[in-house]
């Protein structure tokens, strides 16, 4: 949304300035990854250990896995969260889902997390300032890939620390 500002100085100029958070976002932002050392484990004790991480937090690994491959180390799968918003900002955004294509691959000691295919799925609503149809489209907005991107890549730590966490004997 733009706002507009106005700003007399000796000549009077005026215009209007888009805020940081409403910038476009250049579709190639909106593939990202990173890298996480695991070291002391194996390629496959991590493809197990991010199957598994898979497996415990979303609610159909079935479902979410599009590809599996051991022997390369590598899964794909298509995932939906809730957007990640607070305060003010949940006014209108609360119901969003964000879905995404995410891949792990694995080597010795490390592994990989990549992002991609990001979209906003808005459900239809109807309030006392319209209507609006239910949509689904890629992120648009600096402000929206700021607030989903650091909660993506929090998977790749989750996955790391749930492969450290020591199993007691039950």
């Amino acid at each position: 949304m733009k706002k507009c500002l106005s700003v007399a100085v000796a000549v009077g100029l005026s215009g209007c300035v888009t805020s940081p958070a409403d910038m476009p976002v250049n579709p190639s932002d909106r593939e990202f990854s990173q890298i996480y050392d695991v070291p002391g484990m194996s390629k496959g004790q991590i493809y197990e250990g991010s199957l598994k991480w898979i497996a415990e937090n979303f609610k159909s690994a079935k479902s979410v896995i599009e590809y599996q491959n051991a022997a390369d180390g590598v899964l794909i799968g298509n995932g939906m969260i809730n957007y990640p918003c607070a305060g003010f900002e949940c006014i209108g955004k609360a119901s969003w889902r964000v879905k995404f294509t995410m891949k792990v691959e694995t080597k010795e000691g490390k592994f990989k997390t990549d992002f991609k295919n990001l979209l906003l799925d808005m459900p239809a609503t109807v309030s006392e300032f319209g209507s609006y149809p239910a949509m689904e489209l890629p992120i648009q907005t600096r402000g929206d890939l700021d607030a989903v991107k650091p909660k993506l890549l929090e998977f790749g730590d989750e996955m790391k620390r749930s492969f450290t966490i020591s199993r007691s004997d039950w």
